[in-house]
């Protein structure tokens, strides 16, 4: 069948409209005129193989990476960059303008450099080989190099390529400022000589048997581990969540603290704060700050951060946000409120809580347009002034795309 591509699916996947049926094609990109093969008819919707392009786009570029289409990891290599922080702007337009929020989106944030950005990397290990997931599939990609991560990672597959690997069946690394940390799931244990250890900066290494049970047990730490982030240091352990883009994480936090226009002494209160991220880049500002979190682990690491940059005017309660927001804001009647929630977003009974609250202004951070747009929509019903959507691309060559807005109480 030949077809035309009208749009892009947040997956990245091109979209066309043969005798007005939604088909998802693979590897197909706006404006494009393109042969498919075997459609699949899935209720309203079908998906079809790319056979050829026929009329290509004109951002359609060769993909830097060749695992590109054969690893899971990347979606829009093909497309130019330029073009593809373009597209991910004008999704969230069309999204505000299908759920009639009236508000405007701000020019991207764009990397000048969009690579070697990631300081988090997940292999997975099948049968002693190493690497990334096939597309679409829990098969073995094995790569010998990835130009999202940083080098520092990907130097260290080398070496892990060397180790016996019986038994173990995924590798986290991570960069920190002091080096590399690295946890194992499985009931196998890498080994090294404190050569190694000193050749690849090998700050800790932590091991658990099994992803979903069982507690992480620490095999070796030679030294203190933190990322800093505008002058803010922050010590994770393995189950903790933190942003893998650096540089893209900083203009994130600069762009949500300037929107709360933090007054001395003023109480903010962070829902969803995980180790402090957010939370603690207000209390550098002066605020009083309250971090709520439903992960227990998340909570004591914020404590320890806290305590780590000696700010007092920060406390940190494992608690879920939407059990009790009613009384979580009378008890502690903060002027602000940041949100980050997950990608369901917010529940329906924390806005109600937060609309009836006497806060003045509530800062939202996003990792799902979908479901932010669907929430703003909810505030602005409740009468609250929606501020400008500044996206930021911390994820190139992805169809993801981070956000932070202001919504105001109407005066």
């Amino acid at each position: 069948m030949k077809t035309k591509i009208v749009d892009l699916s947040h997956e990245g996947k091109g979209i066309a409209k043969p005798e007005g049926i939604v088909t998802f094609i693979d590897g197909a990109l706006p404006e494009e005129e393109v042969t498919i093969t075997n459609i699949q008819k899935k209720k309203r919707i079908q998906t079809g193989d790319l056979v050829s392009v026929d009329k290509k786009s004109c951002n359609r570029i060769e993909p830097f990476c060749p695992y590109f289409g054969e690893c899971g990891g990347c979606s829009l290599q093909h497309l130019d960059y330029e073009a593809g922080t373009h597209w991910k702007r004008e999704r969230i337009q069309k999204l505000l303008d299908k759920f009639r929020v009236n508000t405007t989106v701000a020019e991207i944030r764009k990397m000048g450099s969009p690579y070697l950005y990631r300081n988090h990397v997940q292999f997975q290990v099948q049968e002693g080989h190493i690497g990334f997931y096939r597309k679409g599939t829990h098969s073995l990609v094995e790569i010998n190099e990835c130009l999202i991560q940083d080098a520092m990672l990907m130097a260290f597959l080398f070496i892990l390529r060397e180790r016996d690997l019986t038994g173990i069946e995924k590798i986290y690394v991570r960069k920190l400022d002091q080096g590399l940390s690295i946890s194992t799931i499985g009931k196998g244990v890498l080994h090294f000589t404190e050569a190694e250890i000193d050749l690849a900066a090998l700050t800790s290494y932590w091991t658990k048997e099994s992803e979903r049970k069982g507690q992480w047990k620490n095999i070796f730490q030679e030294k203190e581990e933190t990322i800093t982030l505008l002058d803010v240091s922050y010590t994770l352990q393995p189950q903790n969540f933190f942003q893998v883009n650096n540089r893209m994480a900083e203009e994130l936090f600069t762009e949500a603290i300037e929107k709360m226009d933090i007054q001395e002494n003023e109480t903010i209160l962070d829902l969803y704060c995980g180790v402090g991220s957010i939370a603690l880049q207000a209390a550098k500002r002066g605020a009083n700050v309250i971090g709520i979190e439903i992960q227990k682990e998340a909570i004591q690491r914020a404590k320890e951060n806290a305590k780590l940059n000696g700010m007092t005017n920060a406390r940190f309660f494992a608690e879920k946000a939407e059990e009790r927001p009613d009384e979580i804001l009378k008890k502690y009647n903060p002027k602000g409120v940041f949100v980050d929630p997950p990608r369901a977003g917010l529940d329906e009974k924390l806005i109600h809580a937060l609309t009836e609250s006497k806060v003045e202004k509530v800062v939202y951070v996003s990792c799902d347009p979908v479901t932010l747009i669907r929430d703003l929509s909810r505030f602005q019903e409740s009468g609250w002034g929606i501020g400008e959507v500044v996206p930021f691309d911390l994820f190139p060559w992805t169809g993801h795309v981070e956000t932070v807005v202001l919504m105001s109480r109407a005066r």
